[in-house]
């Protein structure tokens, strides 16, 4: 369960996930993607703030892990928290999903099964 989860849930819920030269995702919407996809980042781990440096950091050592990846960006529609690099992995299972995240110590993923709803992944 999350930290101070009923908040946090909600500024999940409440965020954009938005794809570079495609959709913008958002959890409890269909998504219209031709296979199974993850909406993913390696920066403020665990929703803890770190520098802008080590978040760019971050994101160039999972783009190097993952390969190919469309680059993504989630930005709160209240403004509140700043925007996030992510990457949108395309052909991932939800279990890969959620280990990644995991590995990245991510307090969740967003899930968009093919042809249904962005979902969100909770991981602690």
């Amino acid at each position: 369960m999350f930290p101070n989860c009923c908040r946090l849930e909600a500024a999940y819920r409440a965020t954009d996930y938005i794809v570079r030269g495609g959709p913008v995702i958002r959890i409890g919407e269909r998504a219209r993607l031709p296979r199974p996809a993850a909406f993913v980042t390696a920066c403020n781990p665990f929703g803890r703030a770190i520098s802008s440096f080590q978040n760019v950091t971050a994101i160039r050592r999972l783009r190097a892990c993952v390969g190919s990846a469309r680059a993504a960006v989630g930005t709160g529609q209240d403004g509140s928290w700043p925007p996030e690099p992510s990457l949108l992995l395309t052909g991932i299972s939800r279990r890969v999903a959620a280990g990644l995240g995991r590995r990245l110590r991510q307090n969740a993923v967003v899930y968009i099964p093919r042809g249904r709803a962005a979902e969100l992944l909770k991981l602690r």
